[in-house]
């Protein structure tokens, strides 16, 4: 029998063939994300968010305590981090909509992050942290990581690594009560 009177059934069997193997590379692919993300995160606080109070790259105090009965996304970035600055815009524009407070580590000096903050055009509240004394209050192991705190100030959710900002937007609706 030859491949007319197959109907051409080896073609489709092989384009089947094909998709299957690329769909288990892609399953592969979206574990071996998932695990790195666990690994990051693994000393990442949960349930209260610990205190934070702090002067921001503008002189300005401010505690989480401010942020009270609102949602907030917590955001840890690093200027030498290719992902954050990839971010940044996805930031400022969250901070249009919801309250986002951002902390920079090992980031430079004051003016270094204003620097920065001016280059990539990002607009939203910064904490200094040169040590990285509050990313180890966090458990931060690695930039960018995003906490989202619901209005009580407790952790509802931690994300690692690139994060898309049509997914944080939804964390943050959802928590400010729209989705119910």
């Amino acid at each position: 029998m030859n491949q007319e009177d197959t109907g051409g059934k080896t073609g489709k069997w092989a384009i089947v063939q094909v998709l299957v193997k690329y769909l288990g590379y892609m399953v592969l692919f979206i574990v071996a994300l998932q695990l790195g993300q666990l690994w990051v995160q693994r000393d990442a606080v949960i349930g209260k968010a610990p205190p934070l109070t702090a002067v921001d790259i503008n002189g300005s105090s401010v505690s989480l305590t401010d942020y009270s009965g609102q949602p907030l996304l917590l955001y840890f970035w690093a200027s030498w981090c290719p992902v954050c600055r990839f971010e940044h815009g996805t930031i400022t524009s969250l901070a249009e909509d919801y309250n986002v407070l951002s902390v920079a580590l090992q980031s430079g000096t004051v003016g270094e992050i204003i620097a920065h903050m001016n280059e990539h055009d990002a607009d939203y509240r910064v904490i200094n942290d040169p040590e990285g004394w509050i990313g180890s209050e966090y458990g931060i192991r690695g930039v960018p990581t995003m906490f989202l705190l619901d209005a009580d100030g407790n952790i509802h959710s931690s994300l690692s690594g690139y994060t898309s900002g049509l997914s944080l937007r939804l964390r943050l609706w959802l928590l400010s009560g729209n989705g119910s």
